[in-house]
């Protein structure tokens, strides 16, 4: 038995306190190792006693409340599983004592990706319910046919590598029943392993008490399946032969019926016969009018969106920030969603690198060089233009083959060629222009859907001549109010981060925070240099942190060398950055650092440390890091720009960014700590209720649901 994996068993459950404790004790009484296998019980935010009742057993705990669903549960497990086998069970299933052994027979041969077993009804006093159940489980039969080309095992009683499972990116949340039945499918068709069907491995799961929930269930079935046919060609089947099948199926078991009432049938058997067909004609209608109501009702909300960036991976800007969080917030939510970029590694099955000639590469510099200048009329006239022209020519094929509900990108150019290639009827894709890089309204009004980034921008368009056939949307950018929350993120909010220590910024030190491009034109770092320069040298250092004073009161030496005040920028790196950064160490010496090509992943780290966010820039589409500021409590001095004011809302300042000293004045402003704290509260509260990812992805699946109308 040395030779058996190390398995997690990972059993979801919602509201199970009646059953999870028969189904704990027969997991931690199975014919295993102890050091060989976990088990991880998932409660999916159970309103009931489950989880005290969890509690008491040596099981692993997990709580998944953020997503509901079987679905969401498992992947929540799975992420957690120390296991190379990944063994699938249910709250409301009894496991044979050798199931688990069983179960991985023949784990060794390494293609097989997943392993079944048998489910049998566990009968109690409705033996009708029972013997249906078993009736039902023993008539399936697990081979390949013309009807039939995979092999289906179902979750309740299943395991799979872990390897494989992650390949797979697990469960897809979308679905809420036969879930088990597409990642399987797609095990087969994807990655072309086999299914090992073990019929020794046991499980007796509890029988639905009354026939409405075992209708209620195949009614799910019949949904979960008509969503199974949309995304798996191969198993799709037409509605009309559904329902003439279950026509033909009825008038079978009626006839079959009125002749076993007929014929003197003797024995015990006569009614039991009876009951069981009926039972299975209501179960057929059930499905079929679960079908139905996926087709008709829910089935133009079972999209699948495509979200493109051509520079994502080896270009720093809010745009690629965009697409990457988009697409991961929409598969958090169960939404069928692949995203595609221009470079880098796979990291998820759901992402792919389309190959493209990338801004700033020699190639592109080359090409910029040899074309004639009227090529912009083509896609061909400055680095952006040539790598989102590139990208779209070598994605277009893939989006022909996978036909997306929906394409949506921030790229222009990638945007604008689709749009053609939807005209003459190569895609029939709906394609949605987040407009977030200015383009003129003459090119954005080509465009059927346009999401605009803020409410002002939406007015601006209409008064410019965007409306007639165009539907607009004004949904902003989100952030992930979670992650950039300094409270929770860290032990003493700003004064003893680890970054603070690693950059060797004192603590009694005044930190003004800027995340932008390293440049003069638009970003206008020099002005902000110079104004925290300015207003360093209205401030000392005291005991207790900063405090203002009257100028005369020094000497013109400790007047431009400011002590107690710091400043961080935090950006990718342009062709200013060197003359920026000599003229940032020429005013403030050690007291400006500079964080070029930071790695995102950390700027949570960045903002937790910083007093008050300044941005200089005097017109932005929508800064995503004016957004993390406000989130992580960092109180944001802006312009007064109608999309900036609205963004900080009361939880900063907005001021005329083109006079001179305005900012340096604002800036000592926040030296007061109490005013200080009053912002950060102010800014976290507005950038949760207004610009958390739950509030604002919610909004852009309407959007979606709103272009489908009518598909």
């Amino acid at each position: 038995m040395d030779n058996l994996p190390l398995t997690s068993i990972i059993v979801p459950v919602y509201n199970g306190e009646k059953v999870i404790s028969e189904c704990i004790e027969s997991l931690l009484n199975q014919d295993y190792p102890k050091n060989k296998y976990e088990i991880i019980i998932v409660d999916n935010n159970s309103k009931d006693k489950t989880s005290e009742i969890i509690k008491k057993y040596p099981v692993r705990y997990l709580l998944e409340d953020k997503i509901q669903g079987p679905s969401a549960a498992r992947n929540a497990g799975a992420r957690e599983a120390k296991g190379e086998i990944l063994a699938f069970f249910d709250s409301d299933q009894i496991a044979d004592k050798s199931w688990l052994k069983n179960l991985l027979q023949g784990w060794e041969d390494k293609k097989f990706g997943a392993f079944g077993g048998k489910n049998i009804a566990f009968v109690s006093k409705n033996n009708l319910i029972g013997d249906y159940w078993n009736q039902e489980e023993n008539s399936k039969q697990e081979v390949v046919s013309k009807d039939n080309p995979y092999l289906k095992i179902g979750t309740g009683n299943a395991a799979y590598r872990k390897d494989v499972f992650k390949k797979l990116e697990g469960f897809d949340n979308t679905f809420l029943s036969l879930e088990d039945f597409d990642i399987c499918i797609r095990m087969q068709k994807q990655l072309h392993l086999a299914v090992k069907y073990n019929y020794d491995a046991v499980m007796y799961h509890k029988e639905r008490l009354t026939i409405k929930s075992l209708l209620k269930r195949e009614f799910c079935y019949g949904i979960g399946s008509c969503l199974l046919g949309k995304k798996h060609m191969e198993v799709r089947k037409s509605i009309l032969i559904i329902v003439f099948g279950v026509i033909k199926r009825t008038l079978l078991g009626f006839f079959a019926l009125c002749y076993g009432m007929i014929k003197p049938l003797k024995g015990k058997n006569r009614n039991r016969h009876l009951q069981l067909i009926l039972l299975d004609i209501a179960m057929r209608w059930a499905n079929c009018f679960g079908r139905l109501h996926g087709k008709f009702k829910l089935d133009k909300y079972f999209f699948k969106v495509a979200v493109i960036s051509s520079g994502l991976d080896h270009v720093k800007r809010g745009v690629e920030t965009w697409a990457k969080d988009l697409a991961y917030a929409l598969k958090e939510k169960g939404i069928n969603v692949r995203l595609y970029k221009g470079s880098g590694a796979s990291k998820n099955g759901f992402e792919r690198s389309i190959a493209c000639v990338r801004c700033g590469s020699n190639l592109s510099k080359r090409l910029l060089k040899m074309l004639p200048r009227f090529s912009w009329h083509f896609g061909m006239g400055s680095d952006f233009q040539i790598q989102q022209t590139t990208f779209t020519l070598n994605l277009l094929p893939e989006l022909m083959l996978k036909r997306f509900d929906i394409i949506h990108t921030q790229d222009p150019d990638c945007a604008n060629i689709l749009r053609i290639a939807k005209k003459i009827g190569l895609i029939r894709s709906k394609i949605i222009l987040a407009h977030g890089t200015e383009e003129p309204f003459g090119f954005i009004k080509k465009f059927d859907y346009l999401q605009h980034l803020a409410p002002y921008h939406m007015e601006e368009a209409m008064q410019n001549g965007v409306n007639g056939t165009t539907k607009q949307f004004a949904i902003g950018n989100f952030v992930d109010t979670e992650r950039f929350d300094i409270q929770r993120n860290t032990h003493d909010a700003r004064l003893s981060t680890p970054l603070r220590c690693e950059l060797k910024i004192p603590e009694e030190a005044f930190i003004v925070l800027s995340a932008a491009a390293i440049k003069k034109t638009h970003k206008r770092i020099d002005y902000l240099i110079d104004e925290v320069v300015s207003a360093g040298s209205r401030l000392v250092p005291t005991s207790s942190g900063l405090a203002r004073t009257v100028l005369s009161e020094y000497s013109s030496s400790e007047r431009s060398e400011p002590r107690s005040i710091y400043l961080v920028i935090a950006g990718a790196m342009t062709k200013e950055t060197d003359e920026l950064v000599k003229m940032g160490k020429d005013k403030l010496g050690e007291r400006i650092i500079f964080l070029t090509d930071f790695p995102r992943e950390r700027m949570n780290e960045v903002y937790a440390m910083a007093d008050v966010f300044a941005l200089c820039s005097l017109k932005e589409m929508m800064p995503i890091a004016v957004l993390e500021a406000i989130s992580s409590g960092v109180p944001v001095i802006g312009h007064k720009y109608p999309v900036i004011e609205w963004m900080i809302g009361n939880g900063g300042e907005c001021i005329d960014m083109a006079k001179e000293g305005e900012l340096a004045k604002t800036i000592e402003k926040y030296t007061d700590e109490t005013y200080r704290k009053e912002k950060s509260l102010k800014a976290r509260e507005h950038a949760v209720k207004n610009f958390s990812k739950d509030v604002v992805v919610e909004k852009i699946v309407g959007m979606y649901k709103e272009a489908l109308k009518g598909v």
